[in-house]
């Protein structure tokens, strides 16, 4: 190689390294041009294409240096790496897997190909790769943060905290393992410690996009949504492309009502990854909240308020300090107060209902019996409630139990806030299903044709893959199979979180009963509210504000009736879901 073209290409890599991407490339070029150094001129070409958030042209560049040498590792990890940010797992895997079998010795290509099998759910194969005395060996702090995000999908939180713990230990200040232990600290309930993590990684990563946008996804879920949308706007003022940060900026803005704004700001995440679900159901979500119809009906629901008035004079004493949870109009408050509890406390969100509640609690004669609180239960500190509550009571459920996020409140108030004995109201509630044929909410759901026409556009305001609340009362139907119980939640002993990203899963039997064409599976919940006090919520109760949930298959199933057939019910914290299609036996 000539000393004139290994001076051109010493001196791209000098402008490149100093940042001067426009003199750099001019000079790649040249290199390529003498004939000398082609290989790694077009390796680097492509780099700059992508620093300069070009992919297209990135990988041509870096396909033509594979022309000249097919097996040029650094060419194949950086085309491996840009597919991989684009989530192109797949592609992403086939050239980290041709690297690896090149140079298995480097431990950098290892851990990228380990990243693409975690992305495609191939926890074994990271394990293989980088859980080995001569991977560790190298001491790289992203390989054992790889391994704490295998142990999270497993909900193996012992070794999530043990891998990030070996990975601080080698980068203290490393912003993504920071922003990983402030996500397990949230998750575990932690939240100050969690908000000294993440202020943590800010101090210390100050022009650091990623940081400042976890930062804010953090306050806008822990209620503090003015504080978390600026830090989102300034982590996308560097990183536009992060369909993530929009989404959760998104949230913000919904938080603090600003509606029109929320759904510009969903429309423009759907634009950078169209088909994420997440994406879909917030901007469905956002079109829905101009007019909540709930509050009214839940007030006119006498049955429910029957039930809960009972149970509360049964458990509530003069002794008794009593949390709500999502106060709303204040009404189980007042009928706390009223049973004679020592104390109440009332959290809500909204502001306005903040305030309705507290106007209540003056009008019906108990302003110094109830305090108010206008936060998210979950963003309550200790040092705000004077007294332990004892007793913690809710009624933040929607027609499939788990969409106001019950159990996760239940839980925070009975780990952080209350007494160890704490009495929660209701105290359980137990889950039932039956397939059903439902013809005419099945046409819209989505919608399809509709008297002739092609209605389907309106499907953007319908959540994809989420049951829809029904009062079945109000329909023809019919039930396809028997009665199946598929779960109970013991709201006083509740077990370990499952992330909103993770579910469980348990497989039911359904013996059929009818011919009639199945669209989906109607589902229901009864609540036990106390000893002997019990509230039902079949579809033959009138004046139901819940109603019932149905989730509609992707197409009718055609079944016998006395055959048996499997459906999987997913659940975690917060949704309850099944299978989109039933396979006749």
């Amino acid at each position: 190689m000539k000393t004139s073209d290994i001076t051109i290409f010493q001196n791209a890599l000098q402008l490149h390294e100093a940042g001067k991407l426009d003199e750099a490339f001019n000079l790649y070029e040249a290199s390529i041009e003498k004939g000398e150094s082609s290989t790694e001129s077009w390796n680097y070409i492509g780099m700059i294409h992508y620093q300069k958030g070009d992919f297209n042209n990135a990988v041509k560049a870096w396909n033509k240096a594979l022309t000249h040498n097919p097996e040029y590792v650094d060419a194949m990890l950086n085309c491996g790496v840009a597919f991989y940010g684009k989530q192109q797992f797949n592609e992403a895997e086939q050239l980290l897997g041709k690297a690896y079998q090149l140079a298995a010795h480097r431990p950098e290509v290892a851990l990228h190909l380990a990243q693409a099998y975690l992305a495609l759910g191939k926890t074994e194969a990271v394990n293989s790769l980088l859980n080995t005395p001569k991977h560790l060996a190298y001491n790289i702090p992203e390989s054992y943060l790889t391994l704490a995000k295998v142990a999270q999908a497993q909900q193996d939180w012992e070794m999530v905290r043990k891998w990030l713990s070996s990975a601080q230990q080698l980068s203290p200040q490393h912003p993504s393992i920071l922003i990983e232990l402030a996500e397990l600290e949230s998750f575990e309930g932690n939240i100050i410690k969690a908000d000294e993590l993440y202020r943590e990684a800010l101090v210390n990563n100050t022009n650091n996009p990623m940081v400042s946008m976890a930062y804010g996804k953090f306050c806008v879920l822990h209620g503090d949504a003015t504080q978390g949308v600026q830090y989102l706007q300034q982590g996308l003022n560097q990183m536009p492309q992060h369909w993530e940060g929009w989404l959760f900026l998104g949230n913000g803005l919904m938080e603090m009502g600003h509606l029109d704004d929320a759904i510009k700001t969903y429309e423009h995440a759907k634009s950078l990854n169209p088909t994420h679900i997440g994406i879909q159901q917030q901007l469905a979500k956002a079109y829905g909240r101009f007019v909540p119809p709930w509050h009214g009906e839940m007030m006119a629901d006498l049955e429910r308020n029957d039930a809960y008035q009972k149970a509360i004079e049964q458990v509530v004493n003069k002794d008794s300090i009593v949390f709500e949870i999502g106060t709303g109009s204040g009404i189980l408050s007042l009928m706390a107060a009223r049973a004679g509890a020592k104390h109440v406390y009332g959290c809500e969100l909204s502001p306005h209902l903040a305030n309705i509640s507290s106007v209540h609690a003056e009008k019906n004669g108990y302003k110094d019996s109830i305090t108010i609180i206008n936060k998210k239960s979950t963003s309550i500190e200790p040092k705000e409630l004077e007294q332990k509550p004892n007793i913690v009571v809710a009624e933040i459920f929607d027609s499939g139990l788990l969409g106001e996020h019950a159990i996760p409140s239940f839980r925070h108030a009975q780990e952080h806030l209350c007494t160890d004995d704490c009495v929660v109201i209701p105290r359980a509630a137990t889950v039932k299903a039956r397939l059903i044929h439902l013809p005419s909410l099945a046409s819209v759901n989505p919608p399809k044709e509709i008297s002739g026409f092609d209605l389907s556009e309106f499907s953007r305001f319908i959540v994809p893959r989420e049951y829809k609340p029904v009062h079945l009362l109000e329909y023809d139907y019919t039930f396809c199979s028997e009665e199946v119980e598929i779960m109970t939640v013991d709201f006083n002993r509740l077990g370990k979180s499952i992330p909103e990203h993770l579910h469980n899963t348990i497989t039911h039997h359904y013996k059929v009963t009818s011919d009639l064409p199945v669209h989906g599976v109607a589902f229901w919940f009864d609540l036990d509210l106390a000893d002997g006090i019990q509230l039902l919520n079949h579809p033959e109760r009138k004046n139901n504000h819940w109603g019932q949930a149905v989730f509609f298959f992707k197409k009718p199933a055609e079944l016998t009736p006395g055959e048996t057939v499997e459906l999987n019910t997913y659940y975690n914290d917060i949704i309850i879901r099944f299978d989109e299609e039933i396979i006749p036996n």
